[in-house]
């Protein structure tokens, strides 16, 4: 078995684990010591005979990475972490011509993860006599630091996975949710065949474009994604972001706060937003009238114990117009990051 390292997002460790290891058993491959690395948060370890391929498509995950060496310095300098390298093998960096070194530093180093990677290209030209290419390497070798743990391996994707490199964008909105946040988010809501599931303030459509490829797509699910969109401009970009793809999912110009004016009674079987989080203009009374007027249209058109799964910075509204109100039950509260932002994921049941 081979063993490796994913990256995934902040304080979604166990919902990653549970998606590494439905997938490979699923599948008919066998999987050990899945856990979190070393204990660090955003970071797991486990080893799996499952091919490439199976793995990299995981939803909830950042990076991959091959592991080769697992050290702990008891001193960590730059000395140290040579020597660390030095005696890593790394057999495919025989088949290959080119190579990128890839450093990260965690914690309080006398030295910068600059220098961390100049000095382990240095190791591994020496050791290899392969040359460096940034852009066009053939393998690109990862070594981090974090506090006095290193770990040296082989990343095996080029670009974040959660990112979706398959998918096609024409337009990239500026505070665009993560896509492994947004199949955190849907996956919440538990879809299930021929359902129909709202994106009440869908911005450039992320959360629209992750649930269809991924449940629809992937698994056949036959769900009915739907969008609303207050700004004129995001609705037709999220309708641009749609037909990119050969997404058949309906983007409408709408007010999150009056969803009873565009979708009838019982209709919805869940809503996923990304609620906006008013950083930069939304007075604390405005982001009080959003989730209020919010919460009580979307109780109109929810079906019986329908769902709303949404991300909000603004966790202490949200629950006291939750009480407020006693529209909802909350079945589940979460923390996250996004962005250098704590965030709170919601999920609600009508009742």
């Amino acid at each position: 078995m081979r063993k490796f390292l994913a990256t995934t997002d902040y304080a979604v460790e166990s919902f990653a684990m549970a998606e590494i290891q439905t997938a490979i058993e699923k599948n008919a491959f066998q999987i050990q010591k899945l856990g979190r690395f070393q204990n660090w948060q955003q970071r797991l370890y486990f080893e799996t005979d499952a091919p490439l391929t199976l793995l990299l498509a995981l939803r909830s995950i950042h990076s991959l990475i091959e592991l080769k060496g697992i050290f702990k310095l008891e001193t960590p300098t730059l000395e140290a972490f040579v020597a660390a390298l030095e005696s890593v093998e790394v057999p495919e960096m025989q088949q290959v011509s080119s190579f990128r070194a890839t450093c990260e530093r965690y914690g309080n180093h006398d030295f910068t993860s600059v220098e961390m990677q100049r000095w382990a290209g240095g190791v591994w030209i020496r050791k290899y006599q392969k040359s460096v290419d940034l852009e066009g390497y053939d393998i690109n070798l990862r070594a981090d630091l974090i506090g006095k743990d290193v770990f040296v391996g082989i990343q095996h994707n080029r670009t974040d996975l959660a990112l979706r490199p398959h998918l096609q964008r024409a337009f990239h909105h500026r505070a665009a949710l993560k896509h492994s946040l947004a199949y955190l988010l849907l996956s919440l809501a538990e879809p299930q065949k021929g359902q129909t599931i709202l994106d009440a303030t869908c911005g450039g459509g992320t959360i629209l474009m992750e649930g269809y490829d991924a449940f629809n797509q992937k698994l056949g699910y036959d769900i009915t994604f739907l969008g609303c969109e207050l700004i004129a401009d995001f609705a037709q970009k999220a309708r641009e972001n749609m037909q990119a793809n050969n997404f058949p999912i309906e983007i409408i110009e709408g007010d999150a706060k009056e969803l009873n004016q565009y979708f009838a009674p019982n209709q919805i079987d869940s809503i996923v937003s990304n609620l906006p989080y008013g950083v930069v203009s939304g007075k604390e009374s405005q982001m009080r009238g959003l989730y209020d007027r919010f919460l009580t249209s979307a109780h109109d058109i929810l079906k019986d114990k329908g769902k709303i799964v949404v991300l909000t910075m603004r966790a202490a509204i949200m629950r006291e117009t939750l009480f407020r109100l006693r529209l909802y039950k909350i079945s589940q509260e979460l923390i996250t990051e996004s962005g250098g932002l704590l965030l709170h994921i919601f999920v609600l049941e009508k009742i």
